[in-house]
């Protein structure tokens, strides 16, 4: 892999202006195409003389049943005050009624909201301002009540007002009746209402709504939960604790909000699936999106619409409503609009996972020391609950086994976790002629013994140019152990901090990253330059995710902000796989790295002869001197 320029998050239109329904067929998603699209399935079931065919309403309504996008795209309305242009942002005369027609973006969260919901995980949804993250999210509660029966819901806000004032089209009630009063009256459901309450009697569906109160949520058993602006809510670790419980799927949507529980405690802590929407993947807003330098040498991603708006707003109001700004508890390590945007470029899901491991058919008396293990046997196991994610590719060594490009070389950096589960033991493998993140280990049930004989052998099957990885490993607290084990294999390219590329010389202080409160703080700077400038490349969103949560605390340590109130060697105790990608990043800057040679052009194409030109130029500008 090479670091190729990245591409910018979702795209912001779809090709061609058409989506195309598994259930309903093309659906065109320009404005005036779409509202032929919608006349025609308005009027579907209608026979010339008026009446209804009863058959055609079932199906189409099956259809909607089967397929929320179609559903959304063809029946769905919204309102709007404020529209997006070039020149920022413009506010019409009132509320204006326009078809819901999703935007890439939008059908990606869609896609992310649903797959949570059947996985029983809680969902934060980090946003720009103006994204449409309330709307869908309204929508696909309005959809699962009209269409789905025994749904129950339960909406919170910050206010009453924003939960039910009639006439309020801001209120989320009455986004809801907005919705339902715009679908054909062919489709559209009886509701029984009363304050707070919205009853679907023909599927038995039920919303109910709430403001911020310690008691929000208390005792109800609910299908699912939508917390609307959670960064403002003050109360909001109460309400979390309140249906963690009885809520099987849970939404928190919000802009950030610094020193919110949303910002600083929920996201990036590993407990919610986390669906980014920033501003440049809206289709107006992000039109024209490019890459830009700083002059601080930090890449930015900018537009005309950005550009507009941020010299509109004060330096608070662009950090948390357009960049999306995670400043929590303390001082970021990380930026975290450099943060999404290395997501949104390079983050994928890995190729394969599975285990690194000699085959069932090799006995190995467990006895017998590692160092007589046949390392040249293990291989990669493919395998759906497996410790290790691979993003790399993998092509046939001399013997036929799938590994690593041994043409290149690589670098392991592992954390090291007690085994007792509370957090995991993790490990990061880098490729150091790239730079490109290829491999994560992530385990919470292995002792530090147990840990290093397993980077004993992934080490050996991941090989390389040099062998086998440099492998940098934290020596503090339960690292230590796995460190002495390691020495005690011989394993030939142990991290030392006085010589990087030196063998142990049996001075065991020497050996290993030591962290303290200074160095981890350097050292994850460090590594969060590398990711902005490219150095290293992390297509690991989880990991990314992880390291927008990490601050500096009150009295000079840094880690995630969840952990701010722990003590020193609490925090110890707790593997890593941000650190784990920061160890990896400085095996990286230390190992050998091949001279990739410039690309030359074919002889006689355009850019050979531009750069025989050039070579011209040089050659008569020397002659002058």
């Amino acid at each position: 892999m090479t670091a190729a320029a990245p591409q910018l998050g979702s795209p912001l239109t779809y090709t061609r202006g058409v989506w195309v329904s598994e259930h309903g067929g093309p659906v065109p998603k320009t404005l005036e195409e779409n509202a032929k699209h919608r006349a025609r399935w308005y009027t579907a079931p209608r026979r010339e003389d008026g009446s209804l065919d009863e058959d055609m309403a079932q199906r189409i309504v099956l259809k909607c049943s089967e397929d929320f996008l179609f559903w959304v795209n063809t029946f769905c309305w919204i309102n709007r005050v404020v529209e997006a242009t070039a020149k920022g942002n413009v506010s019409g005369d009132g509320m204006l009624a326009i078809p819901m027609i999703t935007w890439p973006v939008q059908d990606a969260a869609y896609r992310r909201i649903v797959q949570a919901q059947r996985d029983g995980r809680a969902i934060c949804i980090e946003k720009a301002r103006d994204m449409g993250a309330s709307w869908l999210c309204i929508a696909f509660i309005a959809w699962q009540c009209v269409f789905s029966k025994g749904a129950n819901w339960l909406v919170i806000s910050r206010k009453e007002e924003e939960v039910w004032l009639p006439g309020d089209q801001k209120a989320l009630f009455s986004k809801i009746e907005f919705i339902i009063d715009h679908m054909p009256e062919w489709m559209r459901p009886e509701i029984e209402k009363r304050e707070r309450h919205f009853r679907f009697p023909h599927t038995g569906s039920v919303i109910s709504g709430e403001s911020t109160n310690s008691y929000a949520g208390v005792g109800d058993r609910r299908t699912g939960l939508f917390v609307d602006e959670a960064a403002a809510i003050d109360i909001l670790r109460k309400i979390v604790a309140n249906t963690s419980d009885t809520v099987p799927f849970r939404i928190f949507n919000s802009t950030n909000r610094a020193g919110s529980y949303f910002t600083s405690q929920m996201l990036g802590s590993g407990r919610y699936e986390v669906v980014q929407m920033p501003w440049w993947d809206h289709p107006v807003k992000g039109e024209g999106r490019r890459w830009v330098t700083g002059r601080d040498g930090k890449i930015r991603v900018t537009s005309n619409w950005y550009e507009a708006e941020s010299a509109k707003r004060d330096s608070v109001d662009v950090a948390e409503n357009l960049d999306m700004d995670r400043r929590g508890a303390g001082s970021a390590i990380f930026d975290p609009v450099d943060l999404s945007v290395h997501k949104g470029a390079y983050g994928h899901l890995p190729r394969v996972r599975g285990r690194i491991a000699l085959p069932s058919s090799v006995k190995v008396d467990r006895d017998l020391s590692p160092v007589l293990w046949p390392l040249d046997k293990a291989e990669w196991q493919a395998a759906d609950d497996g410790e290790w994610l691979w993003w790399g590719s993998l092509v046939p060594d001399e013997k036929g086994r799938p590994r690593p490009d041994q043409r290149h070389s690589y670098a392991i950096g592992a954390d090291v976790g007690t085994g007792s589960g509370a957090s995991p033991s993790a490990a990061s493998v880098v490729d150091a002629d790239t730079g490109w993140k290829v491999g994560r280990f992530s385990f919470n049930w292995m002792d530090p013994r147990e840990y290093a004989e397993m980077l004993w052998v992934a080490a050996h099957w991941i090989g390389g140019r040099s062998g086998v990885p440099l492998l940098v490993v934290e020596s503090n607290g339960p690292g230590g152990n796995t460190l002495i084990r390691l020495r005690k294999l011989a394993y030939s390219r142990l991290y030392s901090h006085d010589n990087p590329l030196k063998v142990g010389d049996g001075s065991s202080d020497k050996i290993g990253w030591h962290s303290s409160r200074q160095s981890k703080r350097e050292q994850l700077r460090e590594y969060a330059g590398n990711l902005n400038s490219r150095r290293f490349i992390n297509p690991d969103a989880y990991s990314l995710d992880q390291a927008a949560t990490y601050i500096v605390y009150d009295k000079g340590g840094c880690g995630p902000s969840g952990e701010s109130e722990l003590s020193e060697d609490q925090r110890g105790e707790h593997g890593d796989i941000v650190i784990a990608d920061m160890l990896a990043d400085l095996g990286r800057e230390h190992s050998p790295r091949m001279k990739i040679e410039p690309h030359q052009p074919p002889a006689y194409s355009f850019g050979w002869r531009k750069q025989k030109a050039a070579e011209r130029e040089k050659a008569k500008a020397r002659g002058r001197r």
